[in-house]
């Protein structure tokens, strides 16, 4: 009885740091987009794979790079600031400087991310 109690504690403990270690917030208001995720480390080449298959043909994030911050400009002019380091992405969007086709693409990139850190 006392190893299945220790089971079940590892089991609880190993669930509870999971679901704490990935997290995707939106702020957004009429003038910004800000997304913050936070993922498991073991995520982070998947996650810097996904922004540069995204944004092709430019490479957003150097794959082999640890920790990055950005100012991107695409070639379609959009333009956003990344952040990106092991376990983590910060994005943030000026809706002002950007078109609104930008701000549909960035939405739809945002729900991609969250596929590829829960997978």
């Amino acid at each position: 009885m006392k190893s299945l109690s220790i089971l079940v504690l590892v089991g609880v403990t190993a669930l509870s740091s999971c679901s704490n270690e990935t997290k995707i917030s939106v702020i957004e208001n009429d003038t910004s987009y800000k997304l913050d995720a936070k993922f498991d480390n073991s995520r982070t080449a998947k996650v810097r794979e996904y922004v540069n298959d995204y944004y092709k043909p430019v490479q957003v994030i150097p794959l082999n790079s640890s920790d990055v911050t950005y100012a991107v400009t695409l070639p379609d002019h959009t333009k956003f600031r990344i952040e990106a380091s092991k376990g983590e992405l910060h994005l943030q969007f000026d809706k002002k400087e950007n078109t609104s086709a930008a701000y549909a693409r960035l939405k739809s990139f945002s729900t991609g991310l969250g596929s590829v850190i829960t997978n």
